[in-house]
């Protein structure tokens, strides 16, 4: 029986390193997931301006009836959405796993004015769409905010990125929009942004647009 316990002992030691890959990434840098997500937000901008753009832009009614020339296929808008929160869910992997770390401040900050970005596109081109719980992995039903919110909430988050980055702190040292990766450049961005939102939403949120 002792030696019984002893074997069994021993196949079981190491038990939780089962199925571990010792050589895969448990925390990717946000340099990494910043560069990947702007590469698939340019993707995703080219192939919406062929397939999504360029038809809505060619829409003409038939004599016959009330169906449209040019469309988008059903598949095309799925691909979009797929990729659209695939991205986001990069940028809020940086804001969640390094806002509370220190040296990564601005790098945040810059994730948020990217995602802020991608959901003006979003929301600019389907209306209303899931933008809180976006990405949400702990529940299975995900609602929908409504347009006007969605404007709102991104007009608040530019200001508060832009007031919150610090030249003096960190940068991106793999930056694929500004490649000196300049955070001065990146507040010129945000502010910018935020001025073309408010400009064009005004009249659907004219209090938050004129703050």
């Amino acid at each position: 029986a002792g030696s019984l316990s002893i074997g069994y002992s021993g196949c079981i030691d190491g038990f939780e390193d089962i199925n571990t890959n010792p050589h895969e990434f448990t925390k990717v840098q946000p340099d990494n997931l910043m560069a990947t997500a702007v590469k698939r937000t340019m993707s995703s901008i080219a192939n919406m301006n062929a397939k999504i753009y360029w038809p809505y832009s060619h829409q003409v009614a038939m004599q016959s009836g009330d169906m449209a020339r040019y469309g988008s296929s059903s598949s095309d808008v799925n691909n979009f959405w797929t990729d659209f929160y695939g991205t986001i869910y990069l940028l809020k992997n940086i804001q969640t796993i390094y806002k509370n770390e220190p040296n990564y401040e601005n790098r945040v900050l810059i994730a948020q004015i990217w995602e802020c970005y991608l959901f003006y596109i979003g929301a600019t081109t389907f209306g209303g769409m899931p933008y809180t719980d976006a990405c949400r992995t702990d529940i299975t039903s995900i609602p929908y905010d409504t347009e006007q919110f969605i404007y709102s909430d991104i007009l608040r988050r530019l200001t508060e990125s832009f007031n919150g980055l610090d030249a003096t702190k960190d940068k991106f040292g793999i930056d694929l929009v500004f490649a000196d990766g300049s955070i001065n450049k990146w507040k010129t961005f945000a502010n910018s942004l935020r001025l073309k939102i408010a400009l064009e939403v005004q009249n659907a949120v004219p209090e938050d647009a004129v703050k």
